[in-house]
């Protein structure tokens, strides 16, 4: 659990690992030189239980070096890792453990629950499918992994600060059996100092992320053998930015045959994969006022097709397309 000033949620986060209904586990707790009362809460809270350990940074090293940190001195098999604001319910460990092990995975991740600051719910999160991973973060906050899976893998990336889990799983996608378990056994907290938040509403933060979004897909094209503008491509899309609609236009045969080695590698579906590609596509299309024009309407029909009538698609979303593009205006 990497912590830094979390002395709001603190207790509330550490009571729902201590109260865990699989009980043989060790709580690392970094402390990432907090200024509040957080260090004090820990020291009361390790008394008191003995799987709690402590580290305490001596500067502010931010979240993935803090993550290192814990994991490098961790014993167990397995490892997950939580937020000082978050919560996990009380079979979280147990289940993810068990259907670990009785599916044969290296990785597993769960849905999960979206709670305001006060901790009531807001919406129900599901997580995966593992083929829409190029296209978003779909793991989520809940998830165990084999210890083994991490030293492989390697650290979290440090310089990806905001993105170093959806990197770690794009990474651990083309080398590791990863599954879904479909049951809600976790507590993600949105509040005003959330990090997610903070990405949406601080203009630091905010290019931070987008400026790493490219870093990262550039990262795993070149560890993938990709062309780097598959990378931007990818990025592009993450950001609904117009530009990958055109991209794809003039690249759909090099982008289908990189996503579909991908697959190969990493034994997933591609026709699901290509389905999300498309899906997100559309969802762009419908997002953006100037893609709404009757040129880019005939591109879409006679060289793109599948973006308007690909067997899976809503209907209503497809005459939504083409009454914005005929009308060049939002209806």
């Amino acid at each position: 659990m990497p912590i830094y000033n979390g002395e709001s949620y603190l207790q509330e986060a550490l009571n729902s690992v201590i109260m865990q209904s699989y009980e043989n586990f060790e709580l690392i707790c970094v402390n990432d030189f907090s200024s509040d009362k957080t260090k004090d809460i820990l020291e009361v809270n390790s008394k008191e239980d003995s799987r709690i350990k402590i580290i305490n940074n001596s500067a502010n090293l931010k979240l993935p070096a803090s993550l290192n940190l814990g994991h490098k001195i961790a014993q167990g098999s397995y490892l997950t890792w939580t937020s000082h604001d978050n919560i996990l319910k009380t079979n979280c460990l147990e289940v993810l453990l068990t259907e670990l092990k009785e599916k044969d995975l290296d990785i597993i991740f769960s849905d999960y629950d979206i709670i305001d600051q006060e901790g009531d719910n807001v919406r129900y999160m599901k997580a995966g499918p593992i083929e829409n991973l190029l296209f978003g973060n779909v793991v989520g906050c809940s998830f165990l992994y084999k210890h083994t899976s991490y030293k492989y893998l390697e650290p979290y990336d440090e310089s990806l600060f905001l993105l170093e889990d959806y990197d770690f799983w794009l990474r651990a996608s083309a080398s590791f059996k990863m599954g879904h378990v479909n049951q809600n056994l976790y507590k993600y907290r949105i509040h005003n100092r959330s990090l997610s938040s903070t990405i949406q509403y601080n203009e630091d933060y905010s290019s931070e992320y987008e400026n790493n979004l490219l870093k990262m897909f550039l990262s795993l094209a070149k560890l993938q053998d990709w062309p780097s503008n598959i990378a931007e491509f990818l990025a592009s899309l993450s950001k609904a930015n117009s530009r990958c609609f055109f991209f794809y236009w003039d690249n759909k045969t090099v982008i289908l045959k990189t996503f579909r080695t991908y697959c190969n590698k990493s034994n997933q579906d591609f026709e699901m994969v290509k389905y999300f590609l498309i899906k997100r596509i559309r969802e762009i299309i419908l997002s953006k006022k100037e893609l709404q024009n009757i040129p880019n309407l005939f591109r879409i029909i006679f060289r793109t097709p599948e973006i308007l009538f690909g067997v899976n698609f809503s209907n209503k979303t497809t005459l939504n397309i083409l009454i914005k593009c005929l009308k060049g205006n939002f209806v």
